[in-house]
């Protein structure tokens, strides 16, 4: 029997993260440069 292992990172973009509600305000960016700092977090 074949096991995966299936990781999803999902990573919004607004225009101003700060409107977004408070527990959701983690996976919201207003900077496209940051979204990337996370990409590379997750995969280590």
């Amino acid at each position: 029997m074949n096991r995966l292992s299936v990781r999803v990172h999902l990573l919004l973009y607004t225009e101003d993260a700060n409107r977004a509600p408070a527990r959701y305000r983690a996976q919201w960016f207003d900077a496209v440069g940051r979204i990337a700092e996370v990409g590379e977090v997750a995969d280590g």
